[in-house]
């Protein structure tokens, strides 16, 4: 039997063609399996304090992505009882106008994730987003 998490480590730190992630985990010669190892605590508080400014008067958060990227963001959507949260994660122009028409502007951080970087859905609807925001889309917008 195959151990998976040992497989991944081990496709992560070894790319190996051997290996059976490494058809998944790769795009050429491009990983794609840094989800694997998740970064430490330090890492993350380093984060929160540089996203800290971003975060001053926003009260509105719109989650930008497809798939996979998304469904983190999501998992926390039950906590958010003032209704403050909002996703973006397919191509309907109707779920576009819903979002758009429950948030303010001057109010909102729009957070755009991809694991990637190169997922077409995930830049068109940023770009789109951006574009609501016009000269001013740099104090309200964050790629992850």
């Amino acid at each position: 039997m195959v151990d998976i998490i040992q497989s991944l480590l081990e496709c992560v730190f070894h790319p190996s063609k051997e290996n059976i992630f490494y058809k998944i985990g790769f795009d050429e010669d491009k990983p794609r399996l840094g989800w694997v190892i998740p970064p430490s605590w330090q890492d993350i508080k380093n984060s929160l304090k540089e996203i800290k400014p971003f975060l001053k008067k926003k009260n509105r958060f719109i989650f930008i992505g497809i798939g996979g990227s998304i469904n983190g963001a999501k998992v926390v959507s039950c906590l958010d009882r003032k209704k403050q949260l909002f996703f973006l994660n397919n191509l309907d122009p109707k779920n576009l106008e819903e979002v758009m028409g429950n948030i303010r502007l001057k109010e909102t951080l729009a957070i755009a994730i991809s694991k990637s970087g190169t997922t077409q859905e995930t830049q068109l609807l940023a770009g789109t987003i951006r574009r609501f925001f016009e000269k001013d889309w740099i104090n309200h917008f964050l790629w992850l």
